[in-house]
């Protein structure tokens, strides 16, 4: 179950992540992606994943 749940939080992140390309056009979207962003530098690399 634990590594379902860090193959759904890296997915979560790689679509913040993804968003940012999205801020030239939309610049409130950075605001917004500034918490999940931070929380996406702390993790380990790929959610941990290739534990």
């Amino acid at each position: 179950m634990g590594h379902v749940l860090r193959v759904v939080n890296a997915i979560g992140m790689s679509r913040t992540v993804a968003c940012l390309a999205l801020i030239p056009q939309l610049p409130m979207l950075a605001e917004a992606l500034k918490p999940s962003i931070e929380q996406w530098r702390t993790m380990p690399f790929a959610g941990g994943l290739g534990d």
